[in-house]
């Protein structure tokens, strides 16, 4: 999922650059081109610090908790609660 993520956030900047390239001038696009690329390290950051402790935390009030904040005790190794899971769906879908 996280690499799916960094994808997107990649294409974003080509993506923009083929969208606009045409349609603005050279100084509008690269002040609009600015703010996206600003905007993509915001949200990564975010993401980095409480959104994936939000998403994968403990059970909190409404949708998660802060449990992973700052990416604490997030390693490489496979979460056993989601990697069955994802072998199931993996296993499913090549059938």
């Amino acid at each position: 999922m996280l690499v799916s993520a960094a994808l997107v956030l990649m294409m974003t900047g080509p993506g923009l650059a083929l969208f606009y390239g045409g349609l603005v001038r050279r100084k509008k696009y690269a002040g609009d081109d600015d703010a996206e690329l600003r905007a993509d390290g915001r949200i990564t950051v975010m993401w980095a610090l409480v959104g994936y402790s939000l998403c994968f935390g403990g059970d909190g009030h409404f949708i998660g908790s802060f449990e992973h904040a700052f990416l604490r005790g997030v390693g490489a190794d496979p979460n056993p609660d989601y990697a069955g899971q994802f072998r199931k769906q993996l296993s499913w879908s090549t059938s």
